[in-house]
């Protein structure tokens, strides 16, 4: 028998036992707590059936985020007790060098990497896609209870800034009483108000019946962002109108639409696309460049500098009236809000170039935490013997909030200036060499001990 391969072999094997078993716990764990607060006051609304295939839409962005702590605990665990048990002598007795142990470690965490970039970009495309689908087959019952418990539901941005207000005066059964939606975005603003009405969800072409009156909400055109208009045409049934969307039907529309203002007595139907229901079921928060895929990354950004050409067409065409007509009716309260939306645009396309190297950086993050913490746990099990492995956890667990800090800092300063997508990288390449520093004199340290 070969000893030198042998004894790595069996160390690599009871890591990796350790790995799946810690894995497990975290994951069942990170799940338990998703479920519990982030999405609380949504799925203590959906039916417990639905549960399971939300669990199943999650799981690939649970063990995107488990790998990465995971790998930590079970260094800590495996390689103290091989510095406690005084095994990691045996090693050194053996002639075995440390780096025989570890790099199959290093090789695991390498492959944990790589698959923590697939499985987010997967939770990306069909984890959130799969997840919308199950909450909005429930989003009926989900905005009925709210309206019927807090009399209102609010859609929020990702400032947390409230855009939309509904509320209700009271629900009885499928009929809501006074029910009212304000938009506090001041691009654009409309209140609108129903007596009476209903709501229902599906796809357009299902739930919408042919020559039906519906209410057209259009605030913006390509042309001009700020045109406002509304008009009230009849549903033309179309089989292939899959859109999932959010009807209103009732009496008593009252709609108010910057300086435009109409009544209706006739029973009209209102209609909320599904990315509007998304920002409602899911607390408001706004579609970022992280959001999106990376077969949608580049077109993501193409629609926004599409936006930021039309956007500046119209303040040069304006300015241009300005000059010639010496009319300055063109600079009206839209201005200041048109230059905060190009600023604001301007930003994510920023985050969209450098959201690939973003992604490898932070899939890096399980090879760079094993490449720490394995000289890192050599060092501290050796030096203080009334070290535990909980509280080496804690310690490696502080490096690496200072790491995911830093991490959180550079997307920042990416969305205020222009900066190389490799600052990503920059604390990676730090831990890189306090790692191989550390391994240089920490392996040594553990085979020979104090004395």
């Amino acid at each position: 028998m070969n000893v030198f391969k042998i004894i790595p072999r069996t160390i690599f094997l009871e890591f990796f036992s350790v790995f799946l078993i810690v894995l497990s716990l975290g994951t069942l764990l990170l799940i338990v707590l998703g479920l519990t607060f982030e999405a609380k006051d949504q799925v203590a609304q959906v039916p417990f059936m639905k549960i399971p295939a939300l669990i199943l839409y999650i799981l690939p962005f649970a063990f995107s985020i488990t790998f990465q702590f995971v790998i930590v605990f079970t260094c800590a665990i495996v390689f103290s007790n091989l510095v406690h048990k005084f095994e990691i002598r045996t090693l050194a007795m053996c002639g075995i060098s440390p780096w025989s142990v570890t790099y199959p470690v290093l090789f695991l965490a390498l492959i944990l990497s790589v698959g923590s970039y697939f499985l987010a970009d997967l939770y990306l495309s069909w984890g959130i896609t799969g997840m919308t689908k199950v909450v909005a087959s429930c989003a009926e019952t989900i905005i009925y209870t709210s309206l019927e418990k807090d009399h209102i539901v609010p859609v929020a941005n990702s400032k947390n800034e409230v855009k939309i207000l509904f509320t209700a005066r009271e629900v009885h059964g499928k009929d809501i009483y006074a029910l009212s939606g304000l938009s506090l975005d001041p691009g654009q603003n409309y209140f609108f108000s129903v007596s009476k009405a209903q709501l229902s969800i599906g796809p357009a072409n299902k739930i919408i019946a042919p020559d039906e009156n519906c209410i057209h909400i259009a605030p913006q055109n390509d042309y001009a962002p700020t045109t406002q208009e509304i008009s009230v045409i009849k549903y033309i049934p179309d089989p292939m109108d899959q859109r999932t969307i959010l009807k209103i039907q009732g009496t008593g529309f009252h709609i108010q639409y910057g300086k435009f203002h109409a009544n209706f007595r006739g029973t009209l139907t209102g209609i909320i696309p599904l990315d509007q229901i998304y920002q409602l079921l899911h607390q408001g928060r706004a579609i970022s460049p992280s959001d999106i895929p990376n077969s949608q990354l580049k077109d993501y950004e193409n629609d926004y500098r599409y936006n930021i050409q039309l956007l500046r067409d119209d303040l040069a065409l304006r300015s241009l009236d300005t000059i010639l007509y010496q009319e300055v009716s063109g600079f009206g309260d839209s201005w200041d809000w048109m230059y905060d939306q190009i600023r604001d645009y301007e930003k994510n396309c920023r985050r969209a170039r450098s959201e690939p190297l973003r992604r490898i950086a932070t899939a890096a993050n399980c090879f760079m935490f094993a490449w720490m913490a394995i000289p890192l746990t050599f060092f501290l099990a050796n030096a203080f013997e009334n070290l535990n492995v909980v509280y080496i956890t804690l310690i490696q667990l502080a490096l690496l909030v200072l790491l995911f800090a830093l991490m959180q800092i550079i997307p920042s300063i990416s969305k205020k200036t222009e900066v190389h997508p490799m600052i990503f990288m920059i604390p990676h390449i730090l831990y890189f060499i306090a790692g191989l520093w550390i391994s240089r004199w920490s392996f040594a340290y553990a085979y020979k001990g104090k004395s």
